[in-house]
């Protein structure tokens, strides 16, 4: 059924159906035909917002990195196992390498929207982080050789315990049956 076999209260509101009937088409062909470019408002927009969820990501990433290094410090701090410290130690390098992918992505969008002092802030921010992570890995490669050496001095204790234990077992064993069989001489000699 098109426009014109409607029936139309007057002249007016029929020549108005008519003009934007003619007007959509003309529109809906003008917009297929249309190449869009976005404007500089926004892209601008689009990256600061984007800026502002890496920094708020980053911001999550340096929260977890102080979680698990108090775990690992609580590990250490109770004489904790090597396996339970590996497992942390992987998990913080994880969440180390998130946070340098955040930061950089971060830094990016910084650059683009020419926010120098942000930039300088969150550089600032990342050398600080860098040293922290480096002081951190030092102290468990330490805490790891005293644990070492400390499992290796207490298994060289067992093992000379356990081989003491041995020969005062085998001493006493040996002791008895050699007082067995002196006593089994005197009583032959006794009886001869």
């Amino acid at each position: 059924m098109s426009v014109r076999s409607l029936p139309v209260a007057s002249k007016f509101e029929q020549s108005a159906r008519e003009a934007s009937s003619e007007a959509d088409i003309g529109t809906h062909m003008r917009r297929s035909f249309r190449i869009k470019v976005p404007s500089n408002i926004n892209f601008e927009s689009r990256m600061a917002e984007r800026a502002n969820t890496l920094k708020h990501s980053r911001s999550g990433f340096i929260a977890t990195l102080t979680r698990i290094q108090g775990d690992i410090k609580e590990i250490m701090d109770n004489c904790g196992n090597l396996e339970d410290l590996k497992l942390n130690q992987d998990s913080y390098e994880n969440a180390w390498q998130k946070f340098v992918k955040a930061h950089e992505e971060y830094i990016e969008c910084l650059d683009v929207l020419a926010r120098c002092e942000e930039l300088d802030r969150a550089n600032d921010s990342y050398k600080e982080q860098m040293v922290q992570k480096a002081a951190f890995e030092t102290v468990i490669e330490s805490w790891k050789s005293k644990a070492m050496s400390n499992k290796r001095r207490d298994d060289d204790i067992k093992s000379f315990t356990r081989k003491l234990s041995r020969s005062s077992k085998g001493g006493s064993s040996g002791s008895s049956s050699s007082s067995m069989v002196l006593a089994r001489r005197k009583e032959q000699l006794a009886i001869a």
